[in-house]
């Protein structure tokens, strides 16, 4: 089986063992059940406007069977800001605010890995006030309408991917965000993303597994200290539910998700 994955700092966590991460353990898992020839690549994105064009691309020299896109909280969170600060082609520090009324979107123009280092430590040293700063920031972004505008851009681009999937005959395993332990304000909205997207995908009979929760099955932490970055127990949590998932597709979706 080759499976593309399309996510972000999940797919290649800094501070996660590579042989580690949810995605090579999801590899061994069908290795060990059997299937030796099982590949796995990734693509990391941060503009979901880009995201279709990186996957076609992708496909004409490395085709696939599986297509598992994850919905992610942090470009969803840049949309829904009202204030945004960015770093240009020229590596410049820009301001701006994000009025998708006006069409004024610098998250969809400037692509945040292209222009730094992103990092997935499980350190943060934000101070008190450029937490509640940034709290702030979401809560008047969503009050201006950022909010309504990203899930509309997010259910579109899932409608693309999904016909996409079809047209070419490929199995979409579409996978809801983690929680955001860190801030009230992201870790509600991940909840709201997983909630929206659970009854969207339904509506579509697109296959879905939610992964929202701070705790493993076995009650184990699903995060590292800063309540950002997925730990260890989280990495081997989602792997299984993958796995399990792959070989029990929804009933709903049954009939087009066999290989």
């Amino acid at each position: 089986m080759r499976i593309l994955i399309v996510g972000g700092c999940f797919t290649c966590q800094h501070n996660i063992e590579y042989a580690r991460l949810y995605h090579q353990s999801l590899k061994n898992m069908f290795i060990d059940r059997g299937d030796l020839d099982t590949e796995i690549s990734t693509i990391r994105y941060e503009r979901i406007g880009m995201t279709l064009e990186k996957i076609v691309t992708f496909r004409q020299s490395n085709d696939f069977d599986l297509l598992i896109f994850h919905l992610r909280t942090e470009p969803f969170m840049r949309l829904v800001k009202l204030y945004y600060k960015y770093l240009n082609h020229h590596r410049e520090l820009k301001h701006s605010f994000n009025v998708p009324y006006f069409n004024i979107i610098m998250p969809e123009k400037y692509d945040l890995l292209e222009n730094r280092r992103v990092n997935c430590s499980s350190d943060t040293n934000e101070t008190k006030i450029h937490h509640y700063l940034r709290e702030a920031n979401y809560y008047v972004g969503s009050l201006m309408g950022n909010m309504k505008y990203a899930f509309k851009i997010y259910e579109r681009f899932i409608d693309e991917i999904s016909t996409y999937c079809n047209n070419t005959n490929k199995r979409f395993l579409l996978l809801g965000p983690v929680s955001r332990p860190s801030s009230v304000f992201e870790n509600r909205l991940s909840y709201e993303i997983s909630n929206h997207f659970t009854k969207y995908s339904n509506s579509r009979s697109i296959d879905y597994l939610e992964l929202i929760g701070e705790q493993t099955s076995k009650a184990q932490n699903m995060f590292f200290s800063n309540g950002q970055h997925v730990s260890q127990e989280g990495h081997d949590e989602v792997a299984q539910k993958i796995f399990n998932r792959i070989n029990n597709p929804i009933a709903d979706c049954r009939d087009n998700l066999y290989f």
